[in-house]
């Protein structure tokens, strides 16, 4: 890469080296060289016969031309086409060049990440085009980068439109689009409301992202269970949006809103910025991060419902269906990591449930157990597959 004295006798000599078949090459950077339409044509036929190479970065060249583009990439619809992961970051890609790229990709079943990034030429009808691929059945596309295309609200619209019903792409880079306003981005949030999405890592970083924004992206992860990484400003967000995204990973307003809060989101922001996020919402990430879905639930419901002082007010308008799993669930903690029976590991005193809960103990002559109390004792002792996977 960044390579600018060869020449076009010098580049048709290092593409011909890709049509042989002792050629075991996988990645191929040529970026930011002085590739030219002619020299093109020489990599195109090679990487027409190519059946190693995975990898291809094509990022500023910009002395090739649309009709160069059209050429080069025609590759890709080659049936045994293995390419991968495909750079064309910061070209001159206008919507022509973007209407071909779609024709090759309709029918390419190799390519798994694309970058289209810092490509300012296109409009909403190249776009329109392009989001195509992402309605095709067969297409695996994982990842796409659009940062800084200038894409705008109605561009984001249609881009939403075309992700409802995706089950394959998890990677999303829409970083540095300042174009898209409040509206668009709302709409797009309904995109991870879909139960269709794959998605697992959004980047929204150095957008004008507003708290109408982020508490609408809150609320669409209530459901998710995908995303782990969602990439935001956090210069500009007020109190409200921190609330929002707490009560999202960690509702405490019930231990089942509790056990149905996200637990799979990992990232709010980049790594080094995290520190500056609210402790509450750093404690909830890293629960996420570090432990299974299951894990992580308990571990909040524990923290959240279960002290030294225990409040029992939360099991009394539990589901008496669930009430039993929710005990049993959280005493393994006690009885595991204690050695204490259920009652003493969670500070209880069963006998004195029935002042509090519908349940009692009734210990006459024959020593029999009234239904309530021997329900709990069962699920006290028994293993949960249905909470614990």
């Amino acid at each position: 890469k960044n390579n600018h004295s060869n020449t076009e006798t010098s580049w048709q000599a290092i593409f011909t080296a890709l049509n042989r078949p002792s050629c075991r090459l996988k990645k191929l950077d040529l970026n930011h060289n002085s590739i030219n339409d002619a020299a093109t044509v020489s990599l195109s036929s090679a990487l027409s016969n190519n059946t190693t190479i995975t990898s291809l970065s094509l990022g500023r060249n910009k002395n090739i031309t649309i009709e160069g583009w059209r050429g080069l990439l025609g590759f890709l619809h080659i049936p045994f086409c293995v390419l991968e992961d495909l750079n064309l970051k910061g070209n001159r890609f206008n919507d022509s060049a973007m209407i071909s790229l779609t024709n090759y990709l309709v029918n390419n079943s190799s390519l798994k990440s694309l970058n289209i990034s810092c490509n300012h030429g296109i409009t909403i009808v190249g776009w329109q085009a392009f989001f195509a691929v992402l309605q095709i059945q067969h297409s695996v596309l994982e990842s796409l980068d659009l940062s800084n295309t200038w894409i705008s609200d109605e561009t984001v619209n249609s881009l939403t439109n075309a992700l409802v019903n995706n089950h394959r792409l998890r990677e999303l880079d829409l970083s540095l689009n300042d174009d898209i306003t409040t509206n668009g981005w709302e709409a797009f949030s309904t995109v991870l409301q879909s139960p269709h999405s794959a998605l697992e890592r959004l980047d929204l970083s150095h957008n004008p992202i507003d708290d109408d924004v982020l508490i609408s992206f809150a609320n669409s992860l209530v459901n998710n269970n995908k995303l782990k990484e969602l990439l935001i400003n956090r210069r500009g967000i007020t109190s409200n949006s921190w609330v929002a995204f707490s009560s999202v990973l960690c509702n405490t307003s019930s231990i089942m809103h509790t056990y149905y809060s996200n637990h799979t989101l990992e990232k709010l922001c980049e790594e080094q910025s995290e520190d500056e996020l609210p402790q509450d919402i750093q404690s909830f990430l890293r629960l996420n991060r570090e432990y299974s879905q299951s894990q992580a639930a308990r571990l909040k419901i524990i923290r959240s419902h279960f002290s030294v002082d225990i409040n029992l007010q939360p099991f009394m308008d539990m589901d008496l269906n669930v009430l039993p799993h929710a005990i049993a669930w959280i005493a393994q903690d006690f009885e595991t990591n204690a050695g204490g029976t259920l009652g003493e590991g969670m500070g209880m005193d069963l006998n004195a449930l029935p002042n509090v809960i519908t349940w009692s103990f009734d210990s006459d002559a024959e020593g029999t157990w009234n239904k309530g109390f021997e329900l709990l004792y069962q699920f006290s002792l028994s293993v949960l597959p249905v909470l614990l996977g």
